[in-house]
C-alpha cells in the first residue's frame, strides 16, 4: 500500500524524542549485490564479496528541554544535548572533552569533532527538518535526499514500511516498523562505487532516566582524539585487553578471503611507530623466537590518523615489507594502544609478552638502532624468559 515517506519519519523523529531507547546499530560495508542475489563484484573501490562491520550503542532519554543521546564507540563515551556535546574514556577518570553547541545543530557540530557517523537515529531525534516533513540529510553519508515513494508491507505477524530516495549520488532506502514506529535499517548505495552502507539498528533494554558521566574534577582537554587510556595502565601482571586492532589485509588486499589468526597461547607483541623500527625488532626476535616453540608473534603497526591518514594504505604497506610477512594489525590511536604501556607514550617500539592466559608477562623498549642488533636480541630472549617452561 502506497505511502507518504514523511509520516514514516516524522512518527520516528517524535518516537525518538518521547521514549527512553537503547539500540545495538551494526554498520556494515560491502559491495552492491547483483540482482541475481550474488555479491557485488568489487568495482572501483568495491569491497568485493568481503564485508566491513563495525557496531556501536546508542541510548536516548528524553527530557524536558529536549531528548539527551549517548553514544558508546569502543572505549569511547560521547553524549550530547541541544547544548553541549561530551566525551570521556572509560579508562581514564581524569580528561574529558566537551564543545558548546553555540544554538548550531547538534549532528553539524558531531561531524566536526567526530569522524563520520552513520547514526540516523540522532538526525531523528535532533534536526527540526524531519518533524517538519523534511529529511534530507539522514547521515553523513546521504546528504540532500529526495524521497520520491513509500511503501506499506502488510507480512503477518508485522507490518513493516520503506521509504526510497536519491541523493547525492547515492540511493537510500529506510526501512522500519510504523506502528508503534521502530526504526530498523538505512542502506546507502554509492552506485558509481559499487558500495553499499548499511545500517541496522536492533532494539536493547531501554536505559536509565540519566545517562552521560559526572566530569567534576576532570581536565578538559581539546579534542576527542586527546582522549585515552592512562599511560602505563598496563603492565606486568595484568590482563592483556582486546585491544582495538584491525588486519592490514583488510585496506592491502579487501578482496581476498580473511586469514585465521587466532590470538591464543603465548604471544610476543610488537607494537612499532614506524616501518624502520618493526623491521629491527622483527629480525632480532626471529632467533630468541625460533628458541621459544609455541610463542606466537603480532606486529601491530600504531598509526597517527592527523598525520597518516592521507596515505595509510601507503603506510601499511610499508609496515606488512618491514614485517617480513608475520601477521600485521594497525591501530590508529596511539593513546589506546602503545601509551599504555610503561614507557610506551615515549617509545617508537614496545614488545609486550602474553602467556596463554593473556597475563603480562613482560614489557620491554625496544628503542635500539640496527647497529645495536645484537643487544636488542638480547633484551628480547630476556623478556621471554617467563614464557620459559
Amino acid at each position: 500500500m502506497p505511502l507518504d515517506p514523511a509520516v514514516l519519519w516524522v512518527d520516528l523523529a517524535k518516537a525518538y524524542r518521547s521514549q527512553a531507547i537503547a539500540e545495538q546499530v551494526t554498520v556494515s560495508v560491502g559491495a552492491i549485490p547483483k540482482p541475481d542475489g550474488r555479491p557485488g563484484g568489487g568495482g572501483s573501490g568495491g569491497a568485493g564479496a568481503a564485508e566491513r562491520r563495525d557496531s556501536f550503542v546508542l541510548r536516548i532519554v528524553p527530557g524536558q528541554g529536549g531528548p539527551t543521546a549517548e553514544v558508546v564507540l569502543g572505549d569511547i563515551v560521547v553524549w550530547m544535548d541541544r547544548s553541549a556535546i561530551r566525551a570521556v574514556h572509560r579508562m581514564n577518570a581524569s580528561s574529558y572533552f566537551e564543545v558548546a553547541t553555540d544554538g548550531r545543530p547538534v549532528t553539524a557540530v558531531l561531524g566536526e569533532v567526530l569522524p563520520p557517523l552513520p547514526a540516523p537515529q540522532l538526525s531523528l531525534a535532533f534536526d527540526e527538518a524531519p518533524l517538519r516533513g523534511r529529511w534530507p540529510n539522514p547521515t553523513p553519508y546521504s546528504l540532500n535526499v529526495a524521497w520520491l515513494k513509500g511503501q506499506v508491507f502488510d507480512r503477518p505477524p508485522a507490518t513493516s514500511a520503506t521509504a526510497e530516495g536519491v541523493g547525492d549520488a547515492v540511493g537510500v532506502t529506510l526501512e522500519a516498523h510504523p506502528d508503534p514506529p521502530v526504526f530498523r535499517r538505512l542502506t546507502v548505495d554509492f552506485a558509481g562505487e559499487d558500495r553499499r552502507v548499511v545500517v541496522a539498528a536492533a532494539r536493547m533494554p531501554p536505559p536509565v532516566d540519566r545517562i552521560g558521566v559526572d566530569v567534576a574534577g576532570r581536565r578538559r582537554v581539546a579534542g576527542i582524539r586527546e582522549l585515552g587510556p592512562m599511560p602505563g595502565d598496563l603492565g606486568v601482571g595484568t590482563v592483556m585487553p582486546a585491544l582495538v586492532l584491525r588486519p592490514a589485509a583488510e585496506l592491502l588486499t579487501p578482496d581476498a578471503p580473511p586469514a585465521a589468526e587466532p590470538d591464543a597461547g603465548p604471544m610476543a607483541w610488537v607494537l612499532v611507530r614506524t616501518p624502520e623500527r618493526a623491521r629491527e625488532a622483527v629480525e632480532a626476535l626471529g632467533p630468541p623466537l625460533g628458541a621459544s616453540p609455541g610463542v606466537g608473534m603480532r606486529v601491530v603497526a600504531v598509526l597517527d590518523l592527523g598525520r597518516d591518514g592521507a596515505q595509510l594504505r601507503e603506510r601499511l604497506a610499508a609496515f606488512a615489507a618491514a614485517s617480513g610477512g608475520r601477521p600485521l594489525r594497525f591501530s590508529v590511536s596511539p593513546p589506546a594502544t602503545i601509551d599504555r604501556f610503561p614507557g610506551g607514550k615515549e617509545s617508537g617500539a614496545v614488545l609486550v609478552v602474553t602467556d596463554a592466559a593473556r597475563v603480562i608477562r613482560s614489557v620491554t623498549i625496544l628503542d635500539r638502532g640496527g647497529a645495536e642488533s645484537g643487544a636488542l636480541a638480547r633484551a628480547i630472549a630476556e623478556a621471554l624468559k617467563p614464557l620459559a617452561p
